[in-house]
């Protein structure tokens, strides 16, 4: 970018062409970045003159660039010497061609109307001479968009670092959603083999009314995952009636039938059905998922399990079996956080009940 000095001489100002000649700078696109009107003193124009000092119409022209105001400009743009001398026209208006202001708006010399700085170097001398603090400014302007620049350099290269932290995150992330997907879907196989090697599909128990195992283990299977990304914190209840054969050795395969029935019935009522879901694990065991309950009070509901089953007469066809059962209680996430290790340990700790006395409520202390 460059910047000239233009003055509208003494007749410009007096003929009202301030407008008109300004007019045609910025039409081309030019800005101007300095103006005032003065009235030259003497000094000031045999300065302005100096190059003409000792030519016959030197005196005439000092005379006339004095003898009234002028408007001085500071006009910036892209070449800005060569395109406003080009605007201007030649210094003769009777030369000029027409388009140019002294074309179209002069006729004398020295009474052209405009002035023009003819290079950069005299635009430089000659707008220190006009406006002294101009090229100060200028600096100034020049630093404080430097500083602007550099503090803009410095937030984008903050922002590119955030930028790629953020991506790394992402691709962490990703990496943990992976994992969590192939252990989800490990334990969906682990629950799979399970329920193809027990080879039943009813819903329902058609013996004990309650859900089947096949339909338990899918929806824990459904569930754990659901616990596992929402937080939610469960336990398993698994039952297992103490010596049943034994107890019911006096009755049929029907009578005995009815007496599960009757079994799966007090644990619905003793858990928060529809809240918590009861299902047949084996011939003579059940499993109760009890959701959203802290540890301490799902072993609390397997010490009334027992309670309750020690306390109630089972009764058939007038005749009445007394039975007892040992729970095991393991909770998510406090104990263990894989499904397939959930249900192993709460097995385990039920065998570790049974050959310890039966009648007992186990839980990992």
């Amino acid at each position: 970018m460059q910047s000239t000095l233009v003055l509208i001489k003494p007749d410009g100002v007096k003929r009202n062409l301030i407008g008109e000649v300004i007019s045609r700078f910025e039409k081309k696109g030019l800005k101007i970045t300095a103006m005032k009107m003065l009235k030259m003193s003497k000094e000031l124009a045999e300065e302005h003159y100096a190059e003409h000092v000792g030519k016959s119409f030197y005196g005439e022209l000092i005379s006339y660039i004095t003898s009234g105001p002028v408007v001085a400009m500071v006009i910036e743009g892209r070449e800005a010497v060569g395109v406003v001398r080009k605007l201007v026209g030649a210094t003769d208006p009777v030369d000029a061609a027409p388009g140019t202001i002294r074309g179209d708006l002069s006729m004398d010399e020295p009474a052209n109307t405009i002035h023009a700085s003819d290079s950069v170097e005299t635009a430089k001398r000659e707008i220190k001479r006009f406006f002294p603090g101009y090229w100060n400014k200028k600096r100034v302007s020049i630093e404080s968009l430097q500083r602007k620049i550099e503090k803009l350099e410095k937030e984008n290269g903050l922002l590119k670092k955030r930028t790629e932290w953020y991506e790394s995150q992402s691709q962490q992330m990703e990496g943990l959603i992976e994992q969590y997907n192939q252990l989800v879907k490990k334990e969906f196989d682990n629950i799979e083999n399970v329920i193809e090697k027990m080879g039943t599909r009813e819903v329902i128990d058609p013996i004990t009314r309650v859900y089947s195992r096949d339909h338990m283990l899918n929806y824990i299977n459904f569930f754990h995952s659901k616990a596992f990304q929402e937080d939610i914190q469960y336990s398993f209840i698994f039952v297992d009636v103490d010596d049943f054969e034994k107890a019911t050795s006096g009755l049929s395969r029907e009578q005995s039938d009815v007496i599960l029935r009757e079994m799966g019935k007090l644990l619905k009522e003793t858990v928060r059905v529809p809240l918590d879901t009861v299902s047949r694990l084996g011939a003579n065991e059940f499993l109760i998922l009890l959701t959203e309950i802290p540890k301490k009070d799902a072993i609390s509901v397997a010490k009334r399990i027992n309670k309750t089953c020690a306390a109630k007469e089972f009764t058939v066809d007038g005749k009445t079996v007394q039975l007892t059962c040992t729970t095991s209680v393991i909770h998510f996430p406090e104990d263990e956080t894989e499904l397939s290790k959930l249900l192993e340990n709460g097995e385990k700790l039920l065998e570790m009940g049974k050959k310890d006395g039966k009648n007992k409520v186990m839980f990992i202390k």
